[in-house]
């Protein structure tokens, strides 16, 4: 007689849910913590030995088994990184690369990026010393001048540049892009001007990849004929995924109101296409019967993925869309979040690095937090009015991802979108007729009269989007900013929203976790307290000389560049400013010696030669460039620190080779 399954741990009702989980943590641990792939052997023996007590025992019951069931998977998720190449870097062959080598790379992903310097991957196929070709075979990061464009996916090149580490900068508030790259499977980093290279293969003729450039070009081109200036830029962004073209004022404005996912093809994107192809289909239900309207549509829903570049959120969208309309269609029993999770399962199945891609993370937890949260936080609030409920719904969905996923957005972007309910209301009204007049376009952008008025109306709606954007991000206290979380914390957070969600049969460990949230809630708030009061100067780690000194909310920057250096700076403390926001003042050093003076505050700053001097209250801090002489000779202080640049080796007290330079002040 067969045991009967034990509902209390929902393994038989969510099977995949348990299964993903423990796949998950055993893929995290196993690439965070490299010991774990050495022992494997152990974790085999040890897991056959449960398997064998666990058959041989009489209490076969629902612990046992769950128990059971995950130790595998975890084991499955570590042994399933250690043989994947991506994320297991112990053949690193990098060692074997001297100075002066000669490169094959392989160009494996070119990006969409319209720079000049374009953002690539690559696989370093050899590496050529005089007569000697040393077989390598390992994934890097290529920063490539590709003026032209002629590099396409597949191209095999052979290259004169010098091969890196990589490695953060150590600026405050950057984001941790060594990382993020080194999950990946990549840790090794070259720039290769255009004229350090030579393509020594193209890439083989490719249907599939010619047939997807070509409809992706055609779309954008019928995009361009109709649209122009900052609204085309956002219809490439939302409909096509491209943002490319998108200005940095553009995307800091989306992101500071919450609507960044609006510009990032996902989940909602391919919600609402196919909720567009159905309703569409629905109308010729005489001629195409549902189940191949529903086929019908799962093939163009995987179409648009290829066309917009097969993001793991679009991917992970259309996959459980496929699933779920298929057994909807065919009459067979599902459960949504176990389709959600059986999902995540099959992506990282095949790729296990696609745990640690950032859009991968917020869309699944988001859905997550639909599955979990919108029954209960649509039933809170009851309106009346059709009208009015029908825009509750709609910001309840709104509410339940956004609480799942503002802890991990909090670690990443430091920041949060105070009205995040006002931009969801807006985008809920625009963004579905923005797509649907989009693919309007794309279908009668032969007929150039209707195109063109359909570009008009798209353009205004466009418009109006981007300046209830713009006006949303002007509100008084729009974007909290200062948070930096651990890692274990915005676990704990995050394990702790889906517990008080789900565990509410019991007052006593409600209460307990409302304590425990309360306890979390304390701790972000003083951590984003200290960052807020913080008072201090930082050298950043550039190529150029930024200096900022923060003194209550003001921002004082001192810098040296050129003009058309002008946004690196910018952009350094763009990224300090989410951690220590203020009001920012700007003093080139390369016009005059500057003095400021308050009551709690003296700084004064001195050109010597190619070398700065910050004078700040009683200390002074050298900024030494190129000077062969002892750096400690050219100012007779007690209370100098002398600061070198990241080219300069020696003879200094901290190199910014080694991270941006911090103090207290």
């Amino acid at each position: 007689m067969n045991p009967k399954p034990n509902n209390n741990y929902l393994f038989y009702k969510q099977p995949f849910v348990w299964i993903t989980l423990s796949f998950i943590v055993g893929i995290f641990c196993a690439s965070t913590f490299t010991l774990l792939q050495e022992v494997i052997p152990i974790q085999i023996t040890t897991f056959s030995a449960l398997a064998i007590a666990y058959f041989l025992t009489k209490k076969k019951n629902g612990v046992h088994f769950l128990i059971l069931v995950c130790t595998g998977f975890f084991m499955l998720g570590g042994i399933h990184v250690s043989y994947n190449s991506t994320l297991n870097n112990a053949s690193d062959k990098f060692h074997l690369y001297q100075k002066g080598d000669v490169l094959a790379i392989r160009v494996t992903d070119t990006g969409s990026s319209r720079k000049e310097w374009k953002k690539m991957t690559g696989t370093l196929l050899e590496i050529v010393k005089n007569d000697t070709v040393i077989p390598i075979n390992e994934p890097l990061l290529l920063f490539l001048q590709d003026k032209n464009k002629i590099i396409e996916s597949g191209d095999v090149i052979l290259v004169a540049s010098d091969l890196s580490l990589l490695k953060n900068n150590g600026n405050p508030g950057e984001f941790d892009a060594a990382n993020y790259w080194q999950k990946k499977g990549i840790s090794r980093l070259t720039f290769i001007g255009k004229d350090t290279y030579k393509i020594v293969e193209k890439a083989p003729e490719n249907w599939l990849r010619n047939t997807i450039n070509r409809t992706r070009n055609y779309l954008s081109q019928a995009l361009k004929n109709n649209i122009q200036g900052v609204e085309l830029t956002i219809a490439q962004a939302l409909i096509l995924g491209d943002k490319s073209l998108l200005e940095q004022e553009t995307k800091n404005s989306f992101s500071n109101t919450g609507a960044m996912h609006v510009l990032a093809v996902s989940g909602l994107h391919v919600g609402i296409i196919m909720q567009l192809l159905l309703f569409l289909l629905s109308r010729f239900s005489k001629f195409i019967s549902k189940k191949y309207a529903v086929l019908l549509v799962v093939f163009l829903l995987w179409a648009y993925a290829l066309i917009t570049g097969l993001s793991p959120s679009v991917v992970r969208a259309v996959f459980m869309f496929s699933i779920l309309y298929v057994a909807q269609v065919s009459g067979k029993q599902y459960n949504s979040m176990n389709v959600l999770f059986f999902t995540a399962f099959c992506l990282l199945l095949m790729q296990p690095a696609t745990l640690f891609d950032i859009g991968f993370q917020l869309s699944f937890l988001a859905m997550v937090g639909i599955f979990l949260f919108y029954p209960t936080v649509e039933k809170s609030i009851y309106f009346p009015n059709k009208l009015l409920q029908t825009i509750w719904s709609g910001t309840a969905i709104g509410i339940s991802a956004q609480l799942m996923t503002t802890p991990i957005s909090l670690y990443y972007f430091h920041q949060f979108p105070n009205y995040f309910m006002l931009t969801n209301i807006g985008l809920m009204a625009t963004s579905g007729v923005i797509l649907g007049l989009g693919l309007f376009i794309f279908s009668i952008s032969w007929w150039h009269f209707l195109a063109n008025l359909t570009g008009i109306v798209l353009t205004f709606i466009l418009f109006a989007t981007y300046y209830f954007i713009e006006w949303v991000e002007n509100l008084p206290g729009g974007v909290a900013q200062g948070f930096e979380l651990p890692f274990e914390l915005v676990v704990s957070i995050t394990v702790l929203i889906v517990c008080l969600f789900t565990i509410t049969r019991y007052k006593v460990v409600t209460a307990l976790l409302f304590t425990l949230g309360l306890v979390f809630v304390s701790i972000v708030v003083y951590m984003r307290y200290e960052n807020l009061t913080k008072e201090e100067i930082v050298v950043y780690n550039a190529r150029q000389v930024i200096v900022t000194i923060r003194k209550n909310d003001q921002l004082f920057c001192f810098y040296d560049c050129k003009k058309s250096d002008f946004p690196k700076v910018q952009f350094a403390l763009d990224s300090y400013l989410k951690l220590h926001p203020g009001k920012v003042h700007y003093f080139p050093l390369s016009q005059k010696n500057w003095h400021i003076q308050s009551e709690k505050l003296a700084i004064q700053t001195t050109k010597m030669a190619s070398n700065f001097v910050v004078s700040l209250n009683n200390k002074k801090y050298l900024i030494y460039r190129n000077d062969y002489s002892n750096p400690h000779e050219l100012l007779e202080s007690k209370q100098l620190t002398v600061i070198g640049m990241p080219w300069i080796e020696g003879k200094v007290d901290h190199s910014l080779n080694d991270g941006a330079y911090m103090a207290g002040i």
